[in-house]
């Protein structure tokens, strides 16, 4: 997957309407940040919040195709 580490990047997944997952982090208040959230509402987080996910990887979430 490929990681997000600026603004810019997450600016780019929100245009692009690509969810974001931060694996084995917990935002606040028991929101799991480990499951697939879109990048539009990631990127209206507080600056504080958004600092922790870019320091714990954030990384775009691309769904698992299943083989045949």
């Amino acid at each position: 997957m490929k990681s997000i580490e600026t603004l810019e990047e997450l600016d780019e997944a929100r245009d692009k309407h690509k969810s974001v997952i931060c694996p084995g982090h917990v935002m606040w208040q028991g929101k799991a940040a480990n499951r697939p959230l879109p990048a539009a509402w990631v990127i209206n987080l507080p600056g504080a919040i958004l600092l922790t996910l870019f320091r714990r990887r954030l990384q775009i979430y691309e769904k698992e195709t299943p083989e045949k």
